[in-house]
Parts: structure tokens; sequence; C-alpha cells
């Protein structure tokens, strides 16, 4: 059972993956010059029932010791570029994801203006992840007011079992306004898009104390808020569960067995991050502890030019707050955070030659 589970849980965060598209207008879609950073907080107290025209989003006073270390970054990448492509037909755009060193693929198609999603592919498959039938994304356009609702019928193979399970996909743009985020940005004619996912089918299962037929019913809401002027959402918010039902009589009696709550999480655009321009130079460079409290350790570090490395820290609203050198052939360097305030900063290296940027985090 625990794969059904695990799959089940893949394929709905499958269908709710929203963080790569301008449903507005659609400016950057497909862009490919530009980099998105995206960072996840516990949302905490952050109120979800806000809607209506005029509304102001307040998510300014993220608690930071909620904040994870790692960011994720997001691109659109030449579909030629992307791997085994010659597996997906009919792909107009791919996404690029990032975290924590890990690279997934989204094979999207845009069709009769519905965005929809064609394969999904990370760098631990053997191959892409080809769906049977497309899936819908996002409805497009979208403007304040809209609402739309789809299901579609799909088959799922477990390892010795094929099951039909139906999804439904209702969405509503039921908000629009004015947005808040950390580090004093703020963001003008922001949309908020409600998606609502539900997954349910039916599955044989021998496995403990449980044999026989079950019901598996996952349903997710996600918050989209769009904001015109980054062509991307600048945050969403996540909340879900997967209820397991025993089938005592099909169609007529279910008993829930057990119900499994997925955290409540906000990932939200972080402007003014590391451009692709910049080069990895160092890739055997660690950085600890991160976060840190005082000093930050750098050990093996590379003089690859020869030169000396110049390290700078910024904020992130992009302002200079130390600086220094590091000798050549200096494998270990210690930076003294101590002075600053609670947050994520930028360490940004250079040897003359190349920069690379990092995120380290002051607890």
């Amino acid at each position: 059972m625990k794969a059904i589970f695990t799959t089940v849980f893949a394929l709905i965060c499958l269908f709710s993956q929203i963080s790569a598209q301008q449903p507005v207008n659609l400016p950057l879609l497909g862009d490919s010059e530009n980099e998105y950073h995206f960072r996840t907080a516990a949302a905490g107290d952050i109120d979800l029932e806000l809607t209506g025209p005029g509304v102001i989003w307040d998510f300014s006073q993220i608690d930071p010791d909620s904040i994870l270390p790692e960011m994720s970054t997001q691109i659109y990448i030449d579909p030629a570029d992307a791997p085994m492509i010659d597996m997906v037909g009919g792909v107009d755009f791919v996404l690029k994801n990032e975290t924590d060193g890990v690279s997934d693929y989204t094979y999207l198609r845009l069709s009769d203006n519905r965005l929809e999603v064609l394969a999904t592919f990370n760098q631990f498959e053997a191959e892409p992840l080809v769906l049977p039938e497309p899936l819908l994304l996002m409805p497009l356009p979208l403007e304040f007011g809209f609402e739309e609702s789809t299901t579609t019928e799909f088959f799922i193979e477990f390892d010795e079992l094929a099951d039909t399970f139906d999804l439904t996909n209702d969405y509503s743009a039921d908000g629009h306004g004015t947005l808040l985020l950390p580090n004093d940005v703020a963001f003008e004619n922001v949309i908020r898009l409600e998606a609502v996912s539900s997954i349910s089918g039916l599955a044989d299962v021998e496995e403990g104390d449980i044999e026989g037929t079950v019901r598996l019913v996952v349903d997710q809401t996600s918050y989209i808020y769009v904001c015109d002027d980054l062509g991307v959402p600048a945050a969403t918010i996540e909340t879900g569960e997967l209820t397991v039902f025993l089938v005592v009589i099909p169609d007529v009696l279910e008993t829930p067995l057990l119900n499994v709550p997925t955290p409540v999480e906000i990932t939200y655009y972080q402007p003014g991050e590391t451009s692709t321009e910049e080069e990895l130079f160092m890739g055997d460079l660690r950085i600890f502890p991160n976060p840190s409290a005082d000093i930050v350790n750098l050990k093996n570090l590379e003089f690859t030019s020869g030169n000396p490395i110049e390290w700078s820290v910024y904020d992130m609203k992009g302002r200079l707050i130390q600086t220094g050198e590091i000798p050549v052939f200096q494998s270990s360097y210690r930076i003294d955070l101590s002075g600053q305030n609670t947050g994520m900063y930028n360490l940004i290296l250079s040897d003359g030659e190349k920069s690379t940027s990092y995120k380290v985090m002051k607890k």
C-alpha cells in the first residue's frame, strides 16, 4: 500500500504544479532569458479566506524560522534542450525546476487557450513519465470572477494492478488586490486563483491488516497569486489530504480507514536573485553551518584562475552589507554574520573571471 500512497501523492503534486504560468496576458510564458526564484515557508496564521475585489493579502510577517534554507529556481528552456524530448511529442514549453541541486522538468503544451501537462521527468528517472492523456494545468486567459471545472478519467498501473481514477479540477479567480511579501516586497494588480483538485479511484490491496478493495481520495487546494508584473505566480499556498476508505459494498458502503493531511506551505517569489549568466566554478565548496547564528565557514575553496577570491554579502533588497577578499590558495575561510539581522542573504564569490551566488541564512 505504501507504493500506492506514494504514487497518488506524486500524482496530486503533478496535477497541482502551478508554479510557472502567467495566466493574465502571458508576457513571459516560455521566456528562456530569465529564471525565477522561490522560497518555501510554513503558512502559519495567513488568512486563506480573503476574497473579493480590493483585498490586501499580507504575507509579510512570515516567521523566519519556518523558511526552508533551500531555494527553488525555475527557468524555461528550449524544448530541444530538454532531456529525452524525442519521447514527448507536441511540446511547446519546457519548465526546468531545480531545488537543492535536484532538477525536474515539466513538458507543456498550449492548446486552445489551455495549458496542459504532457509529461514530467526528473534526473533520477530512466525516462520521462508521458501521460496517456494531457492534463489541464491552467485555464487561459484568467480574469477576476473566472470559474471553470473539468473532470478527466485517467489510468494508473500499480505493480500488478490496473485501476481507473477520476481527476476533477475546479478553478475560480475569486480575489483581486495587493500582495505583501517578506523583505518589503509588494505587488499590485494580483489575481488569486483557487485551484481545487480531487482524485478518486479504487485499488485492490493486500498488505498487513488491510485486504480487499479500497478507495483512495486525494483532495488538494492551491491558492495561486498571479501578478501581471511577474509573468509567473508571485506566491502559492497548498494544503491537502489523502483519505483511504475500505469498500464494504461497492457503490453503497465505504468505511474510512485513515486520513493523512499534508502541511500547509507557502511558496513565494523572491526577486533580485542569481542570474543565469553566473557560472558555478566551485563544485566541491562546503558552506556550513547554514543556517548560522554567527560564523559561516567556507571549505574546499578553489583558485582556478590563480586570483584571490572576492566575497560580497547582499541582503534580499540587493544592498551590499559586507565584503572582503580571500587570499590565493587559502582553502578555508570564515565570514562573521553576527552583526546582521535574521534572514536570507546572497553570498557572491568572484575570482575575476567567474562568479557564483550562494544562499546563506542568518538565524
